[in-house]
């Protein structure tokens, strides 16, 4: 039994997966019609109703050439033949055998099936719901009260009454309860989607910013008075690349990065983006600015121990490794959305210009900081602050900047 539903349920790969519940829905519909029709062949050959026994024969051949359009995924044609034979089919048997039987029932099941078309098909289901509300008016107009043709006896009036009112029960209840499991699936199937663009949507932007741009669809610029801006960059690297393939350089990038991103959430900084062998991250957009600075640093810190570890480890294997420099900066940004196919979360202004420089002006591991996050920052014990002499940097004259350690390191 159960092979032989995984037989009728069975869904070709090649129909997409909005088209599976019409193809099997109309497919099992219809073969049970089949079943229940050629059934009644011998039921109303028994009862002596010659008339019925064979409009049943052209309802089986109807019920087939339903299957079959259910099989070629024309869903219309699936629904209109079943729909047209059991309204025409039940309420001739309805004139030859009164209302006591019930088969009256079944049209209303018929007026149901128009719910179940694709988008579309707006005149079909207008016709599929008119013609068996009008066969019921006539039934109810000129077959009620009236004496039926055949005059059953009265165990086969309870018979067929009970048989057809349970028919008609497990028929409704087949139908709902199957597109009510559709729902569900399609519900938790729709949690699970948003849930993975919810995740996909918060790591390319902040919370705050995501759950805006979900709202409003768009985020407004905000203007950030004390940002610390976080840059690194890799010494020689297009020099250390040329020595590698492009699945090592690739990999190797991946493995650096991928620890800059669990230092930085370990910090609760946001990751701006990364270009080329750069990487950016900032801290002081939501919460305490004076946090950021210290968890900035430490980050920084961080990160530079790693790719020493790492150099260390490589060279030992006989292979080349990154160097690398870190500067910080705390000041005043903007920060906004742009783009539209491909959003970027950013940050504008001369603070993070001078975070680029403090990084560049750096030296391989170490973590360079400007006096504005030096006089910020000059106080906190966790830090030893190394005074550099004032360099001439591009654009912006001489800037005074400083190295950070960590004061347990050198305690």
């Amino acid at each position: 039994m159960t092979k032989l539903i995984e037989l009728i349920s069975r869904v070709p790969k090649d129909i997409p997966l909005i088209e599976t519940r019409y193809y099997i829905v109309f497919r099992l519909m219809n073969i049970l019609g089949v079943i229940v029709h050629f059934s009644w062949i011998f039921m109303f050959w028994y009862l002596g109703i010659p008339e019925m026994m064979y409009f049943n024969f052209l309802s089986v051949a109807l019920f087939i050439a339903a299957v079959m359009s259910a099989i070629k995924r024309n869903y219309t044609l699936a629904v209109i033949l079943p729909c047209v034979e059991i309204v025409t089919h039940h309420t001739y048997i309805t004139y030859l055998t009164g209302l006591e039987t019930r088969y009256f029932l079944h049209l209303i099941l018929a007026s149901m099936l128009p719910a179940f078309l694709p988008k579309g098909n707006r005149w079909v289901k207008i016709f599929l719901i008119i013609f068996p509300t009008l066969c019921l008016l006539f039934i109810n107009e000129f077959i009620e009260g009236k004496q039926a043709i055949y005059q059953l006896s009265d165990l086969a009036v309870t018979v067929l009454s009970v048989s057809n009112i349970i028919l008609c029960v497990f028929l409704v209840q087949f139908v709902s309860g199957y597109f009510g499991i559709i729902v569900l699936q399609t519900e938790d199937k729709l949690a699970v989607e948003r849930k993975k663009t919810n995740n996909l949507l918060h790591n390319i932007l902040p919370v705050e910013i995501a759950n805006e741009l979900k709202e409003s669809g768009k985020v407004e610029a905000q203007q950030i008075d004390n940002a610390t801006i976080l840059f690194t960059d890799f010494k020689g690297f297009t020099a250390l690349s040329e020595k590698l393939t492009s699945n090592e350089l690739v990999q190797e990038l991946n493995t650096c990065f991928t620890a800059f991103d669990r230092i930085i959430k370990k910090y609760e900084l946001e990751k701006i983006k990364t270009i080329g062998d750069a990487y950016m991250a900032a801290g002081g957009l939501q919460g305490n600015p004076q946090t950021a600075i210290e968890n900035s640093i430490k980050a920084a810190l961080e990160m530079q121990q790693f790719m020493m570890e790492r150099k260390q480890k490589l060279n030992q294997e006989g292979k080349p490794a990154f160097e690398m420099r870190a500067g910080i900066n705390t000041g005043q940004v903007t920060t906004g959305v742009v783009g539209e196919d491909k959003f970027q979360y950013d940050l504008w202004g001369d603070a993070v210009n001078t975070a680029a420089r403090m990084e560049s002006n750096g030296a391989v591991s170490k973590v360079n900081i400007s006096k504005t996050t030096y006089d910020l920052a000059k106080d906190n014990s966790n830090f030893n602050f190394i005074e550099r002499e004032s360099i001439e940097v591009k654009g912006k004259g001489e800037m005074k900047m400083y190295f950070v350690e960590n004061r347990l390191k050198n305690a």
